[in-house]
């Protein structure tokens, strides 16, 4: 007889355990899933940072109220430069910018530092326009854009930079190399956004130009005509971008040093031997030097050019308007430096700043420290940059930056 069996205990239930198992299964998908989504988005991150910000500017700006001890202290002039490498000094608004090794600063008028960053870059170079500046490292990646007020951009090219320009309209162009092409050009727009990528396809990209309208872009560069330098200038239509240029002029036997666009139209191209100039009709003029290039400086009318004889014991001064007209003194010593604030011109000499007046008359001698190496103007008030200070010299305030004195220049006719 069959005996009946009860069940003591709990049944165990094998498609309870089949769900189990499949959650399991499941929740370690999921957390797998996840992980590698993080992962994926972690590298895209870094990718988007990489290619679209400077990541040493955007650590130091995470850093740097921390962490970075200013190399230059300021809060008057003299600006003393104990252990750094001073490297540029450029107008920017009514104050100027001093780029060193290691930062750039914007200071006012009373030697205040206004804003100031540690760039970080090898080979750096600045532009200024309409209160903005430009930063880049030449032969690097990095490039970013300032004012006084902090920062506004910081980015990375692809490729190296070559050469940039900013624009007061606009924004700001940079060049860089190319494996394919000799080089090409990037035009922004104040927001960063790509408007036009221009290419050279043999010819070495040198400076660059904007037009005060912001339409033109002027490219410099030099080339090879029939196994002979030449020096060649292209232009770039900004009102309507093409990657066809809209018009190119080439001189021959001559090396491209800088590029300007002037407010009328025209185009000078300062080259090693000459000043070369395209009217606004396009019609082209080559102007010799007065000696080997000193110092050379842009108003939106006119180009300043200083020139020192072989012997370096005389400079001599011109004055090329838009359409190539000259005025021209000469003077005893030698051209180190040149500016122009205004109607007053300066020009650095070894002990002395001469200023001249817009009739290329003498005025006045200021001495100065044989050590300066250059100077700026700016809001009625001329700067002296030596490899020790920064130093600040007002009309009618005495002598600045050292205490050597050059013997007064002599002008004569143009």
């Amino acid at each position: 007889m069959a005996r009946d069996k009860k069940q003591t205990g709990n049944t165990y239930d094998i498609n309870a355990y089949r769900r189990r198992q499949k959650l399991k299964k499941l929740r370690g998908r999921l957390i797998a899933l996840g992980a590698a989504l993080t992962l994926v988005g972690a590298a895209l991150a870094a990718l988007y940072l990489y290619q679209n910000y400077d990541l040493n500017q955007l650590a130091q700006t995470v850093t740097q109220g921390n962490t970075n001890t200013p190399a230059v202290t300021t809060d008057q002039f003299p600006v003393e430069l104990n252990g750094v490498s001073p490297v540029a000094l450029t107008k920017v608004g009514n104050g100027v910018v001093l780029l060193t090794a290691e930062e750039t600063i914007f200071l006012d008028g009373g030697g205040s530092a206004r804003y100031r960053f540690n760039h970080q870059y090898t080979n750096p170079v600045v532009k200024a326009a309409g209160g903005r500046l430009l930063t880049y490292d030449r032969g690097g990646y990095g490039f970013r854009i300032d004012s006084e007020g902090g920062l506004h951009y910081s980015a990375r090219m692809d490729n190296t930079i070559l050469t940039g320009a900013m624009s007061e309209k606009l924004g700001y162009a940079l060049a860089v190399t190319e494996s394919r092409y000799a080089g090409s050009v990037a035009v922004y727009n104040k927001q960063n956004k790509e408007l036009l990528r221009w290419y050279s396809v043999s010819d070495q990209i040198i400076d660059l130009s904007f037009s005060d309208d912001g339409n033109t872009l002027a490219v410099a560069c030099v080339t090879f005509t029939e196994g002979d330098l030449a020096a060649r200038v292209y232009l770039l239509d900004l009102s309507h971008p093409s990657e066809a240029e809209k018009a190119s002029y080439t001189f021959q036997g001559a090396m491209p040093v800088s590029v300007d666009i002037k407010a009328g139209g025209s185009i000078h191209l300062l080259c090693d031997n000459q000043l070369a100039i395209i009217d606004e009709n396009g019609s082209q003029l080559s102007q010799d030097l007065n000696g080997a290039i000193s110092g050379c400086t842009y108003t939106g009318n006119a180009t300043w050019l200083l020139c020192s004889d072989g012997g370096n014991s005389s400079y001599s001064i011109t004055r090329v308007d838009e359409d190539g007209e000259r005025q021209g003194v000469q003077a005893r010593g030698t051209g180190l430096d040149i500016v122009v604030d205004g109607k007053d011109l300066y020009v650095l000499q070894k002990g002395a700043v001469s200023r001249y007046n817009s009739g290329l008359e003498p005025v006045e001698q200021l001495p100065v420290g044989t050590d300066v190496f250059a100077i700026e103007a700016s809001d009625g008030g001329v700067y002296l940059l030596s490899a020790s200070r920064l130093d600040r010299w007002r009309e009618n305030a005495g002598q600045a930056g050292g205490e050597s004195a050059g013997s007064p220049a002599e002008a004569s006719g143009p």
